[in-house]
């Protein structure tokens, strides 16, 4: 009788448990695309000294004292405004960075079809709700996107 599992060929599955290590990896390599692209090119410093960045990755809440530190991906400008704003909002600079990056890709001056406007694509009305007079002004814009995350967050958890 011939033995299944793991690495045993049977009609249905001749390769065995190659095809499963195949799916495996490709698995990894989704994974691992999908982590890159949130980073978006951002290196989070202190990664090894602090124990709660993968939770607060996960639950959006920031950390403390946690910076960004520019690889090239970031246009330098803009990176104080968004270690900035993520400190004083308690948010994520990686996280408020990903957001800039798929919304605008840096762009400051990007407007959508919709009318949202800036680096982190503010509605008007929203704007001024978080008091931001010009969106298109990137430290306004990241204030105010930061500041509306952390709301977001501690809305919805």
């Amino acid at each position: 009788m011939a033995q299944e599992g793991v690495g045993a060929s049977t009609p249905n599955n001749p390769s065995g448990g190659f095809e499963d290590i195949v799916k495996q990896i490709v698995r990894i390599i989704f994974i691992v695309m999908l982590f890159m692209q949130i980073f978006a090119g951002a290196v989070v410093a202190n990664i090894l000294s602090d124990k709660n960045l993968l939770n607060s990755l996960n639950d959006g809440s920031g950390v403390n004292g946690t910076l960004l530190v520019n690889c090239g991906n970031i246009p330098y400008e803009y990176l104080s405004y968004v270690n900035d704003s993520a400190s004083r909002n308690g948010v994520n600079p990686a996280l408020v960075a990903a957001i800039i990056r798929q919304e605008s890709n840096w762009n400051p001056t990007a407007k959508s079809k919709a009318g949202a406007q800036g680096l982190m694509q503010l509605m008007p009305d929203t704007a001024a709700g978080l008091g931001v007079t010009d969106p298109l002004d990137p430290k306004q814009n990241i204030e105010g996107g930061t500041k509306y995350i952390k709301a977001q967050l501690n809305r919805f958890g």
